[in-house]
């Protein structure tokens, strides 16, 4: 396992286990890397799975290492980190594959690594939001395209954490050619509501100054039309990569307190829950 050299061990939260392994992938692009954080205790323990963000084309495993770590730690359950294989070298879908790929593996395994298979999370940043959301809608049937008409990419098209045209640049490395604008794997806000109402209660977390916060507030807005249980938290002065690193602010601080309290909420709920 590595850790990112810019960040001494000792200043690491404390875990019980942090263990690298590849689970089986796509033919096309072979395994996926996943990082496993286990919190102190006993377990078993609830299980959330985390896809970091970088326009599907930037970003890591290693990059998110300390927002995984911290959230496993004040969450109390395990992490899991997926390293889904990036633009260009893969496009859609193989990204949404893979992230599906990761939450069957997780659901078989659990319990191999303290892990319980019925209580299981998704959560991402930016463009891992996107595909955390497909995931989960995939899931219940077995983040939306560059929009720069938007009033935030108006507001905040020129912000330096993701201009509009930076936007517009990940989205055409992502979006294969003669793509459907209707797919709601590609695009959740083109979700049916049928599926939309069969989403699991969801906690969207919103930077203020960024291009893509209307399409966050108008995805809250879709859920709770439908009657899903859904928080939103629009954090007041901060960009778009705010999260970023995951203790570095105390808007970032404050921010992983809200997620990682709902993560350790949503868990410890459904482990009362008796069927």
């Amino acid at each position: 396992m590595t850790t990112p050299a810019s960040i001494p061990e000792t200043l690491l939260p404390a875990l019980q286990s942090v263990v690298d392994m590849e689970i089986p992938g796509l033919e096309s692009h072979g395994d996926i890397p996943i990082r496993i954080y286990t919190p102190q205790g006993d377990g078993p323990f609830g299980v959330t799975i985390y896809i970091h963000g970088g326009g599907w084309s930037s970003r890591s495993i290693d990059s998110h290492d300390r927002i995984c770590r911290s959230m496993t730690q004040r969450s109390e359950h395990i992490t899991v980190s997926v390293g889904y294989h990036l633009v260009p070298a893969a496009v859609y879908p193989t990204q949404t594959h893979e992230c599906y790929a990761a939450l069957e593996w997780v659901h078989a395994h659990a319990a191999t690594f303290n892990g319980d298979p019925t209580r299981i999370a998704i959560a991402g940043d930016s463009a891992g939001g996107n595909l955390a959301t497909v995931t989960a809608l995939r899931a219940i049937r077995t983040p939306d395209y560059y929009n720069p008409e938007r009033d935030s990419y108006r507001r905040y098209g020129k912000c330096l954490a993701l201009t509009a045209e930076r936007a517009k640049k990940v989205c055409d490395g992502y979006l294969p050619n003669g793509f459907d604008a209707q797919d709601p794997y590609l695009f959740p806000l083109r979700m049916p509501k049928e599926d939309m109402a069969r989403m699991p209660p969801a906690l969207v977390v919103l930077a203020e100054q960024d291009i893509l916060v209307d399409e966050g507030i108008e995805y809250v807005e879709k859920l709770r039309e439908v009657g899903v249980p859904v928080e939103q938290v629009i954090v007041p002065e901060v960009q778009h990569t705010f999260l970023v690193p995951a203790e570095g602010t105390e808007k970032s601080r404050s921010a992983m307190k809200v997620i990682t309290t709902a993560i350790r909420n949503a868990h410890n709920a459904s482990k009362d829950v008796k069927v």
